[in-house]
């Protein structure tokens, strides 16, 4: 018998640890929007509740996460770049976390801000569940498995290379950081997690030292340490 959700009355994003719902949820925490008082609820949920709870998936019928839902403006979200813009264009009005139009690292920004869901993720991932695969089962098909790691390699560090050398770092858009760096260290965390996860970031010193910035931040060790 699952815990049944209540209906939200504020806005609320839908929240499993470690799944990419992490991403809007760690933008969140960065703002200072949740918590008591807070305009923004982030509901912690089960993988069994979000494929079976009757309010939520009425809400979520593609019962996927992320999903945020603004019961004030029937407003609801799965796609976990356009959930960052928005909640960044809705709440984030003095850009503490992205750069305003205008800026010189804004093309930047939205490219890396949408090339992580749209492409090192669907990289990534595949990676992590061969490794995740419990002994004796093949999650993913070793000829898939090699050619994930060749894109890993020659498409997605390469890409946040460019950027650390192109802004001089420490963060991927120079010497602030922002919502690009919550979506990369989503990537890398879910890289440094798999069982090849040394081997692909020895490869690359310069985003390996990044990871190992970014992990610092006490938001990243609270939504990506193990309980």
């Amino acid at each position: 018998m699952i815990v049944s959700i209540a209906t939200p009355i504020k806005p609320t994003l839908f929240h499993t640890k470690f799944w990419s719902s992490s991403k809007p949820a760690y933008v969140l925490k960065g703002l200072g929007l949740t918590g008591k008082g807070g305009p923004i609820e982030i509901a912690t949920i089960t993988e069994q509740q979000l494929k079976e709870d009757p309010i939520l998936t009425k809400l979520n019928p593609q019962k996927r996460l992320p999903f945020f839902y603004d019961p004030t403006k029937d407003l609801k979200l799965n796609e976990s770049g356009g959930m960052i813009e928005y909640l960044l264009e809705t709440y984030d009005t003095t850009n503490k976390l992205w750069p305003s139009p205008g800026e010189p690292t804004r093309a930047e920004f939205l490219k890396l801000l949408h090339f992580g869901p749209a492409t090192a993720y669907h990289i990534g991932v595949p990676i992590l569940f061969h490794y995740m695969a419990p002994e004796g089962t093949e999650a993913t098909p070793v000829k898939v498995l090699e050619e994930k790691k060749k894109q890993w390699h020659e498409v997605v560090a390469p890409t946040y290379e460019q950027a650390l050398d192109q802004f001089g770092g420490p963060f991927l858009l120079g010497d602030k950081w922002t919502a690009v760096d919550v979506v990369a260290g989503y990537d890398l965390m879910t890289i440094s997690f798999a069982g090849c996860g040394k081997e692909m970031l020895d490869a690359h010193p310069k985003v390996n030292s990044y990871l190992e910035k970014i992990s610092q931040c006490p938001l990243f060790k609270e939504l990506y340490s193990a309980d």
